[in-house]
């Protein structure tokens, strides 16, 4: 184990101790638009008298925008969930000054009364080349008789968006279906937690007045306890930093205006599908995506 490397520890009632007890969190800046981050100066500026030894870097990308969508003969999925990349990286490897890039939500693609449009990927967050978290996958809008493609969530770990389709035979018969759920975001590497996606808007049917569901939007992954560099106790929750639930699919209608799909939450949540609409009515636009965010924290040996 290196000097910096953390770990679980029991910090009592949880909160900000590190499993050393000699570590102290000397520096904290979230930046939820682009910037440039400046390598703190011990002792002075805005960091606390002690010695920075690693940072704590958290990026979360940006959520996709949902898609918009058109009458009873479409369907629009929702967008899918901003990506999470975390680790810890020795201050002396940081530059004096490194980049912030802070993805932008996706925006949800409008609703019409023809075919609809389909909604904008999120961007991609970063910290210099250090850390970087790809943006959600765009939610589409595809015709009848196909499925509107679930969304692929940001890397890694950001959850898909939630599919919407129905049946349609060449006897012209049709059956609708709520849409699908957003999924949630997963821990595909270590200690990485990504944003839900947006759930498929539902589904109209083509001959048959009929209502559906959009699908139920995905949460956000959390982090288990005893993880990352603030130790949380015995019996501690589960924690996110970011939060990041993507939007709800947006309801059908067989008689009226599809609903819109609602937007993805911060941080890096996918927007919801539109729902379908009736004959001659337009569909529900989608949700935009949230916009990512990072947070830089400085640890080290407090004096």
């Amino acid at each position: 184990m290196s000097d910096f490397e953390i770990g679980s520890g029991a910090s009592g009632g949880g909160g900000d101790g590190l499993s050393n007890p000699e570590y102290a969190l000397l520096d904290r800046q979230e930046f939820t638009a682009s910037g440039t981050w400046t390598k703190p100066a011990d002792g002075a500026g805005n960091i606390a008298a002690g010695t920075g030894i690693f940072l704590f870097v958290q990026v979360r990308g940006g959520g996709g925008g949902g898609g918009g969508c058109g009458d009873r003969q479409y369907y629009a999925g929702g967008g899918g969930g901003g990506g999470h990349d975390e680790g810890v990286l020795p201050i002396a490897d940081a530059g004096a000054t490194e980049t912030v890039t802070v993805g932008a939500g996706g925006a949800g693609g409008a609703g019409n009364s023809s075919n609809g449009n389909d909604g904008s990927a999120g961007g991609d967050s970063s910290f210099g080349t250090h850390f970087t978290a790809t943006g959600g996958g765009y939610g589409d809008t595809q015709y009848r008789t196909q499925t509107a493609n679930q969304a692929a969530g940001g890397s890694p770990g950001g959850g898909a968006g939630g599919r919407s389709n129905g049946d349609y035979t060449s006897q012209g018969m049709s059956e609708s279906y709520d849409g699908e759920p957003g999924q949630p975001g997963g821990i595909d590497a270590p200690l990485a937690m990504g944003a839900g996606g947006g759930g498929g808007g539902g589904g109209a049917t083509y001959w048959v007045s009929a209502n559906r569901d959009g699908g139920t939007k995905g949460s956000a992954a959390n982090v288990p306890p005893g993880f990352g560099p603030r130790s949380y106790g015995p019996g501690s929750a589960a924690v996110n930093d970011l939060g990041g639930d993507g939007g709800k699919g947006g309801n059908s209608s067989g008689t009226s205006g599809g609903w819109d799909g609602a937007n993805g939450e911060n941080y890096g949540g996918g927007g919801g599908g539109g729902g379908s609409a009736g004959s001659s009515q337009s569909g529900g636009d989608g949700g935009d995506g949230a916009p990512g965010k990072v947070i830089v924290e400085v640890w080290g040996a407090a004096t």
